[in-house]
């Protein structure tokens, strides 16, 4: 169907959510329900609206991100745009870019 891409993953973050008896591998529970932090092999797609959950990332950017969290590491997933804006002095390190 799409011989050019490369279908395999670079990386993938699990998650498994962060209350205990809630969601920590309970109902509600991302990594029972399959939601991850993953590469695509269709980056062209970032940004719309076309996985069942999951976070889609560049797979450059995966593979940094996987790289310089370690595991365990909390992970905090809100909506809206984060500001890319650097108002002098270094990056915010929660930040990608």
């Amino acid at each position: 169907m799409f011989p050019e891409r490369d279908w395999i993953l670079t990386r993938i973050l699990w998650l498994s959510g962060c209350e205990p008896g809630f969601n920590r591998l309970g109902e509600l529970d991302t990594m029972r329900r399959y939601i991850y932090i993953h590469g695509t092999a269709d980056e062209k797609a970032i940004g719309s609206p076309v996985s069942h959950g999951c976070i889609r990332m560049r797979n450059q950017d995966i593979i940094e991100l996987f790289d310089l969290v370690p595991a365990g590491t909390p992970v905090e997933i809100v909506s809206g745009d984060i500001d890319r804006e650097n108002e002098g002095g270094e990056p915010d390190p929660r930040h990608l870019q």
